[in-house]
């Protein structure tokens, strides 16, 4: 089916600005179109064939005049049962006067008939109704230019909070510019849709060009695309995430990169939550927290088995930070299996930290509360014998 826009020129020429939006049929025995089904928009909806035209046809030569970039193909490749073509806003300009929006018609009928012309004069060999294909991607991403895009980006965007105050907020070590996540958000769709083809090697280095970066907001772009472009990324992405683990200190920067790229290359490949046991035991409380916000994509699946597990390494952690993650994703798995997890809670009560009691039992009955926390008070001289790199 054509569905097609035309407006006339003041001065007679004709335009037509045709998409081609569905196969068109053609007829096997002489394989050409099998012609126009809707012709929308113009003056009078009357299909008419050559015969009826008014006027001679114009020549393949004059025809193509107008149309840029077409892209021939043999006849040879298409398939039997017609071709599938996407020309978008493609403009056919005939040099004579307009003498009928019926005579356009007949014109545009013209270009689906492939025998119109002789194959020697054609300049589109096997049919007039050629594929056109335009890859997004022409030559290979220029890293450098596409950071400078992305970083101009951000400097120009509208900010929502003071700059300090946001740094204050977040526990940022780097300086923050005071932009909210939903504008960062938008910056990576409008790269992600201009760059639907990227690899991940690009990619990779997109993002770490993006990280090296001082600042927040860039680390943060850099820490977007890797999740956005989740089904591409590859060891090399997992190395660069994994070395950026120490460095995202401060709870925006580790549990976005935690929750997000990291928390997709685990759950797509199990064998890497050996890493995250791993995790658990490292000095850097940023890296520890970040074990435990890993653990997203098994928890939203309801798959508590390895959550439990790494958890449970860190129940009696030091650090507070580490303290409150354990909390929160107790809450989450309580959420999935509300009788799992008051088990588990309840073997493990003695001595737990009060923040990650509090936290884990926020959707939980006041009583269970309390009875968790007389267990751990009662059990808080036991508290020194439990470490959290205890194997």
């Amino acid at each position: 089916m054509i569905s097609e826009t035309t407006d006339a020129a003041d001065r007679g020429d004709q335009v037509a600005s045709v998409r081609l939006l569905r196969h068109i049929p053609r007829n096997a025995g002489d394989r050409c179109a099998g012609g126009l089904q809707a012709f929308h928009g113009l003056e009078e909806r009357t299909v008419v064939t050559g015969r009826q035209d008014e006027r001679p046809p114009l020549s393949c030569k004059e025809l193509s005049h107008g149309i840029s970039e077409p892209a021939a193909r043999a006849c040879d490749q298409g398939d039997a049962f017609g071709w599938t073509v996407s020309i978008k806003r493609r403009t056919l300009r005939h040099a004579r006067p307009r003498p009928s929006a019926i005579y356009l018609g007949s014109r545009l009928q013209n270009v689906q008939r492939a025998r119109a012309c002789s194959r020697g004069d054609s300049p589109f060999p096997g049919s007039s109704l050629w594929p056109l294909t335009v890859p997004s991607e022409a030559m290979a991403l220029d890293i450098s230019a596409a950071k400078k895009r992305i970083v101009g980006q951000l400097r120009k965007a509208p900010k929502v909070a003071s700059a300090a105050d946001l740094e204050s907020y977040v526990g940022s070590p780097v300086p923050v510019l005071g932009l909210s996540v939903p504008t960062m958000r938008g910056i990576v769709a409008a790269f992600a849709k201009a760059h639907q083809r990227l690899s991940a090697a690009e990619l990779n280095a997109l993002g770490a060009a993006l990280w090296a970066d001082p600042v927040f907001e860039e680390k943060s772009l850099a820490i977007l695309l890797l999740g956005r472009y989740e089904k591409i990324l590859d060891e090399d992405s997992w190395r660069l995430a994994d070395g950026w683990v120490d460095a995202a200190t401060g709870w925006a920067l580790s549990d976005a990169l935690a929750s997000g790229p990291i928390a997709g290359m685990v759950y797509a490949k199990p064998s890497r939550f050996q890493d995250l046991l791993r995790w658990t035991r490292a000095k850097n409380l940023w890296r520890r927290r970040a074990s435990t916000y890993a653990l997203h994509r098994f928890v939203r699946a309801g798959e508590l088995n390895e959550p439990f597990q790494l958890l449970e390494k860190l129940l009696y952690d030091e650090e507070f930070w580490v303290q409150r993650a354990v909390g929160t994703w107790l809450r989450e798995c309580w959420k999935k299996d509300r009788d799992g997890t008051e088990a588990f809670l309840r073997h493990h009560a003695m001595a737990l930290p009060p923040v990650t009691i509090t936290v884990a039992t926020e959707r939980a009955p006041k009583a269970f509360r309390i009875e968790l926390r007389q267990k751990a008070r009662a059990a808080a001289p036991e508290a020194k014998r439990h470490s959290r790199r205890t194997p």
